[in-house]
Formats: C-alpha cells, structure tokens, sequence
C-alpha cells in the first residue's frame, strides 16, 4: 500500500514537471520560449542552450535519432526553402551549449525572416528525414551597416540604370578618366571634339574660300605687276614734241621708232621751242577805222 502510494507520488511529480516544461521547446534556453521572442544579427556570434534533459527527449519524440551523436540544422520555420548543417557529431548527453556564427545571406532572409533549430540523426539530409528535436522559432536581421550599404547600392544601381545613356555622354566619362596633369595638354583636343559636325564643315570651307580668295588675289597682283613692267619696257624714249600748227601731215613730222635719230641729234628748235601765241595770219581782218595818214596813202 505504501509503495503504490510512493510510485503515485512520483507520477504526480512527474506530470507536474511535464506541465512545467509543456513542450520539447520549452526545454530550450536560448533560443527561449515563446515563438518569435529571439532575434539573431548576422554576422554575430550566438550561443545556443538548452536544458540537460533535452536528450532523453529523442527517445519519445525522434527515435531514430542518438543523441549522443547528432548534427545541428538552422532551417526556415516551415517553408522548405532554406537548410544548412551548423555542426556535426554532437553529443548531448555531455555538452548543453554551442556557439554559432550567425551566417545567413541577405537573399535567404528576404525571402523568409522565420527560423528554427533542428537536432538531426548524424549524417542524415534534413529533406529526407522527420525524426528532430526543433528549437522555439527566432528572427534573423541584418546587420544595419551592411544592410544600408546594400541599400545604397540598390539604389545607385537603380538610378543608373534609369539614366539614359549616350554616345556623347560615353565619350565625356571617357575624358573625364584623364588625369589633371594632362587636361591642359588636351585642351585644344577637347575644344575641337565640342565642334558639331556641320559647324567643322563651316571651318573648312572657309578655310578653302579664304585660300582661294588669297590665290586669286596674289594672281591679280602678280598679272598686274607683270603688265606695268611690260607697258614701260614697250614704250621708246622719247622726249615729248610740242604742239605743231603747221599744216603738214603727221607723217611727215615723225619717223618710226627705228629710224628716229638719238635725243642728242633732234633739231635745237624743237627742244629749245617755246609756246607763244601766234599772229592772226588771217587776211580777211574785221572792219576798222583807218587814220588819215593810211587813208591818204591809198588814194
């Protein structure tokens, strides 16, 4: 009668503490109990606890699995889209801590931001087995520096990808990639690929003109010169007559060039003549009044 009553006592004692406990998760430390109440930064180191008594837990709940040899999962909470083996071979029944990592890429925690723990048989893939001691469900976050320079490069990267580009714009990122040191020596360059083309064009066939203009010019001046030099070689030296009125024909006053005598041979009165006003040698005079003296020489 007093051993019945013992072995009642312990059952009671032993519901009390299943109660307790409630679940396998409440077994857990860290991550702690409720679901959702841990939150993991990427790139930290977190220690993972639980109570010494979770081992003899794999006999009720994953048969197939021997805790003393064991591999440790950290897997999305119920989506199937992420799994990765943390640690390998672990005994349970000896440790009830293990440091980890936190080591989850950035694409992976957009597309689920639910995880869980999961003690599975050694060896064995996590698709192909549903024998696991799971751990409470916890955040993962972004570590805020990296997650603000992903952020700013998403951003760059969509801004520039939204601006249209150009050859002209291509040619200038290619000369901003000069250096300083030989921006001056460039700077004729630089000025000349800022022509469009038709102003280039412009350039040129005023340079063509403005040639042409300069040869045609310098033709006209040398022709010109050309007939000055010829008009005084042609013309014979010879001192200029003066006027005659006599009525002999123009002929008679002038032999050819050829036939000229030298300036030292022409006639004195012609270069010593000097013009005077000649006597009216008309005969048929106007009337005029004769003296008496004439008048009496007539009679």
């Amino acid at each position: 009668m007093i051993a019945l009553r013992n072995i009642y006592v312990l059952l009671s004692l032993l519901l009390v503490s299943f109660s307790e406990a409630q679940t396998v998760q409440d077994l857990w430390i860290s991550p702690a109990s409720p679901e959702f109440s841990t939150n993991l930064t990427v790139g930290e180191t977190y220690e993972l606890k639980w109570d010494s008594s979770l081992a003899d837990q794999f006999a009720t709940f994953a048969q197939t699995v021997d805790p003393s040899n064991t591999d440790l999962w950290i897997t999305d909470y119920n989506l199937h889209v992420y799994s990765k083996r943390i640690a390998a071979r672990q005994n349970l029944n000896s440790i009830t801590t293990l440091s980890w990592k936190v080591d989850i890429a950035a694409d992976d925690i957009a597309a689920t931001n639910q995880w869980v723990f999961r003690w599975l048989e050694q060896g064995v893939d996590y698709a192909d087995t549903t024998d696991q001691i799971s751990s409470p469900g916890f955040y993962v976050q972004e570590d805020i520096t990296a997650a603000v320079t992903r952020s700013s490069t998403i951003i760059g990267a969509t801004y520039t990808s939204e601006t249209p580009v150009t050859s002209s714009a291509i040619s200038a990122a290619s000369n901003a990639s000069a250096s300083e040191a030989s921006a001056g020596s460039v700077a004729s360059s630089n000025i000349g690929n800022g022509l469009s083309t038709g102003a280039k064009a412009d350039i040129g066939i005023g340079a063509v003109l403005g040639a042409a203009l300069l040869l045609g010019l310098g033709w006209f001046l040398a022709r010109k010169a050309g007939k000055f030099k010829t008009g005084v070689t042609d013309t014979p030296n010879r001192t200029e007559l003066p006027v005659s009125h006599s009525s002999a024909p123009p002929e008679a006053k002038f032999q050819p060039y050829s036939d000229l005598p030298s300036q030292s041979q022409l006639v004195p009165q012609y270069q010593q003549a000097n013009f005077a006003e000649l006597e009216n040698t008309d005969s048929r005079s106007g009337p005029h009044e004769l003296s008496g003296q004439d008048g009496y020489r007539q009679m």
